[in-house]
């Protein structure tokens, strides 16, 4: 009987994920026909598909890097940044790494996280894996990062890499996987929230059976009441009960709001975070999610409202896993200009430290992708509008901090954005008016 590495993936029931190349055809980066012919240039002359792509034409090498950073799941890194512990090298062979694009760059017990060009490529995982006996994780990294990275580490022609070589920042890599480590370690969201969940999605399920599932949790009843009596839900009456606040939110709404309660839950324990900054613009991006769902006529406004209530939670994950770096972070950036100054001090925005974390808590794919992109909602694709929806909303709470006073002012702090969302000055003044709490 044959006999199974220990590093080798258990067999599953699971349907196959679809090949790199597939997923560029499905996404119209490439025909089916370029396709199958980068396919015969690999059985006859070698390459991955990819570079075949490429060298063909027929894909360039800016468009498949923005397609990978918008994959599910995948983390992006700078790697040209860190530096790493030169004893990784010995775990990857240089061959396996110059042939696949990848490069190790931290190792914590049986977990080994890889930067790779392709990482959503699961075959050349799973090999790794069996070389290794570990357990591969991997980030997405530019090919030039790569090819510096083993350069610059590997020995070369039996001569040791150079000891001190010049990077661009003073990080080393081994912190910026400490950081995703210490994300990883957060606390995990409470029972109650599985519960509701699963019991929204079963059928006959009663209004009653979510509120008693969620009295048995006396932290997120009260959160629930919290969040259902703030300005963002601008009800008209005081919500006492967490029957009264279930029946006037619905089952799919409060679910989204107890998923939401949870995650403030633990933000509110931080000691070293802002949250009463943090509570302001996440209750002002909420409610503006939901007006402008409503100006778009979209019946289904829960996910904006939760994507826009936890759109900086990456700027909480930062503060937990590394305070002393995240202290260091100049005051009063904000939006593009924030993200730059955390990836140059930390190495990682929020945006991307928000998505890691909003996957390790198990929320939606479509509020991890609108926390994702909600400085960069032209990235997004399947939840395209929805991110556009909680971007101007992000947006709409940093402006909510200067106190705009009329539509001039407050067009020129928003600034254009693109369609459906493309309200001249006097629309995004009315937007504002109606945002619960916001004026």
């Amino acid at each position: 009987m044959s006999q199974v590495h220990p590093g080798t993936p258990a067999k599953s029931n699971e349907p196959a994920k679809k090949r790199v190349g597939e997923l560029l055809v499905e996404e119209g980066l490439i025909t089916a026909g370029q396709l199958v012919e980068a396919l015969q240039l690999q059985r006859t002359s070698g390459g991955r598909v990819v570079e075949n792509l490429v060298n063909l034409g027929f894909l360039a090498a800016d468009q498949f890097a923005a397609f990978m950073g918008r994959q599910k799941g995948v983390a992006s890194l700078n790697l040209s940044r860190y530096e790493v512990p030169a004893e990784l090298c010995d775990l990857v062979p240089k061959e396996f790494a110059l042939k696949y694009e990848l490069f190790p760059i931290d190792r914590m017990g049986r977990l080994l996280t890889v930067g790779m060009v392709v990482p959503v490529d699961l075959e050349v995982r799973a090999e790794l894996e069996q070389i290794t006996g570990l357990r591969v994780k991997a980030m997405l990294c530019s090919a030039a990062d790569i090819r510096a990275a083993i350069q610059r580490y590997y020995p070369k022609d039996g001569v040791p890499p150079a000891a001190e070589v010049p990077i661009e920042t003073t990080m080393k890599l081994e912190s910026i996987a400490r950081i995703i480590r210490e994300m990883d370690c957060l606390p995990t969201l409470p029972e109650t929230v599985a519960k509701v969940e699963q019991a929204v999605h079963t059928p006959n399920v009663s209004l009653r059976d979510v509120a008693d599932i969620v009295i048995t949790d006396p932290p997120i009843s009260a959160r629930l009441l919290r969040l259902a009596n703030s300005a963002a839900f601008g009800l008209p009456n005081n919500v006492e009960t967490v029957e009264m606040a279930t029946a006037l939110l619905g089952l799919k709404e409060t679910a989204m709001v107890v998923l939401s309660s949870a995650v403030i839950n633990l933000v509110e324990r931080s000691k070293s975070f802002d949250y009463s900054r943090f509570w302001t613009s996440a209750i002002v991006a909420a409610g503006s999610g939901r007006v402008i769902a409503e100006k778009l006529n979209l019946t289904e406004k829960s996910g904006v409202f939760t994507a826009g209530l936890l759109h900086d939670i990456g700027r909480f994950a930062l503060s937990e896993a590394a305070p002393a770096r995240f202290a260091k972070l100049g005051a009063g950036l904000s939006g593009t200009d924030l993200v730059a100054e955390e990836e140059r001090v930390l190495g990682i925005g929020h945006p991307e430290a928000g998505y890691e974390l909003a996957n390790h808590w198990g929320l939606p794919p479509e509020i991890c992708d609108s926390i994702r992109f909600h400085h960069s909602p032209e990235l997004s694709t399947e939840f395209r509008l929805q991110a556009k929806i909680v971007a101007l909303s992000a947006v709409l709470a940093e402006a909510h901090i200067k106190a705009p006073q009329d539509a001039a002012a407050l067009h020129a702090l928003c600034g254009p954005y693109p369609a459906p969302l493309d309200f001249d000055a006097g629309a995004l003044w009315e937007v504002y008016l109606e945002i619960p709490g916001a004026t």
